[in-house]
């Protein structure tokens, strides 16, 4: 085999390291590694509903349906991921989605955060709920 050929496999050899080192780098750095591709971790915590003063859903037993009592879900919104992010936060009555907003949360924070709703007034507590049904990067 010539000096050539040698020289033509050591080039190959090269470019085929370097391209496979080039996948990998787009792999981690770009495509599901940690740092450009990572999402928001964003969750809620410390929910609490409440009712205007003295008219909770107990004392609403009996009245008609077509009675409203205005309720407010209070909640934080927490992101512990690495990036910024939006959460679709919504607020459910009976399985139903009656009212929703989207939240943009910085990385690294706690967003004290409400959603309201007047809803019928014999709604049980334990039928009004709220969820995230989605979260985007910022």
């Amino acid at each position: 085999m010539g000096r050539q050929s040698s020289i033509a496999i050591a080039l190959i050899v090269v470019a085929i390291v370097a391209f496979g080192a080039g996948v990998l780098y787009v792999t981690y750095f770009v495509g599901s590694g940690p740092i450009l591709s990572s999402e928001p971790r964003i969750r809620l915590t410390d929910i609490t509903i409440s009712y205007p003063a003295g008219r909770e859903p107990l004392g609403c037993l009996g009245a008609p349906n077509s009675f409203f009592l205005p309720v407010t879900i209070s909640f934080n919104l927490v992101n512990s991921g690495e990036v910024d992010g939006f959460a679709t936060v919504e607020m459910v009555a009976r399985g139903e989605v009656v009212n929703s907003n989207e939240y943009f949360v910085r990385t690294d924070t706690r967003e004290p955060k409400s959603l309201s709703k007047e809803l019928i007034c014999n709604m049980e507590e334990g039928e009004i709920s709220v969820r995230i049904a989605a979260l985007e990067r910022g």
